[in-house]
């Protein structure tokens, strides 16, 4: 818990011109983020994960029935979905391929 804070918090205080470079960007912690739509840094969404990862370990001590419980009833039309035979799903794409010819 404490390294995803750290993690979190550490972009927002920790900036340093080595990090502006292309090959180190990447990290997060640069002084100007790049003009990129698509740019996310390993800092802080690492932080974010390791938060994820120790609830989840927390789940699986402390409440394991959550985890592997049945699955409630409005469900059961998402699990038939990938229940079929693989040839099912072969015959479905002959057929509409044959269908688009």
């Amino acid at each position: 818990m404490i390294a995803g804070a750290v993690a979190i918090a550490l972009p927002h205080v920790v900036h340093d011109p080595f990090f502006d470079s292309r090959l180190t960007n990447w990290i997060g912690l640069m002084t100007h983020r790049p003009a990129t739509e698509d740019y996310v840094p390993v800092l802080p969404w690492i932080g974010v994960m390791w938060w994820g990862m120790a609830a989840g370990q927390w789940l699986l001590v402390h409440h394991r029935d959550w985890l592997t419980g049945p699955l409630p009833s409005f469900t059961d039309a998402t699990i038939s979905v990938g229940d079929r035979d693989p040839a099912d799903h072969t015959n479905q794409l002959r057929s509409a391929a044959q269908a688009l010819n």
